[in-house]
């Protein structure tokens, strides 16, 4: 892992009287101690490092209706379509939105098939999580199902998953940060 180096110094001009080695001995001890940096070798970490959840597998001829129930079961947004052992298509939350319920089509007698994204893009589980994020970003997609080696679903890989991953790396900015910052500081003033 690379090491970064700085060279902070303190104008004791700037601040005059007490305080000065404090402050200096803080700084010290902040870039001494070891800590996670996000640097370009997390980004080629294998996706295998992130946290991810098991995939949820339905036939195509599954109904919609089957599919929402399956999606609830597992308290996951969308479940794989796969037929003769390889992957035909996603069906999400999105999916359902748009191709369901905008035009009011009846969940009991819709198939997954007829309304799910196909041939979804997927990533082996050992590809660098940087492939992962230019996947989901470039395809503006939320979940990506993870396969191994000979195509087999393996898990579903969400954004949230690494976000949680790269928060870690910046633990003690996140987790100081208020729930609502704009609360701290509103726009405008009331009353005196």
């Amino acid at each position: 892992m690379a090491q970064v180096k700085a060279s902070h110094q303190v104008n004791t001009d700037a601040y005059p009287g007490e305080g000065i080695v404090e402050e200096e001995q803080t700084i010290t001890e902040r870039l001494s101690e070891p800590s996670k940096r996000l640097d370009e070798s997390l980004l080629n970490e294998p996706v295998s490092r992130l946290p991810y959840v098991p995939s949820v597998i339905v036939d195509p001829n599954t109904t919609v209706s089957d599919a929402i129930a399956q999606m609830r079961e597992n308290k996951i947004g969308c479940v794989l379509v796969r037929q003769e052992q390889t992957i035909i298509g996603i069906f999400t939350e999105r999916d359902l939105l748009n191709r369901v319920i905008g035009p009011r089509l009846d969940l009991n007698q819709t198939l997954v098939e007829s309304v799910m994204t196909p041939d979804p893009e997927t990533l082996v589980v050992d590809a660098p999580i940087a492939f992962a994020l230019n996947l989901m970003g470039e395809g503006a997609f939320r979940r990506l199902p993870l396969v191994d080696d000979s195509g087999q679903p393996v898990g579903l890989l969400s954004v949230k998953h690494i976000v949680q991953y790269l928060a870690e790396f910046f633990s003690e900015e996140v987790l100081t940060l208020p729930p609502r910052p704009n609360l701290l500081h509103p726009g405008q003033r009331e009353g005196a």
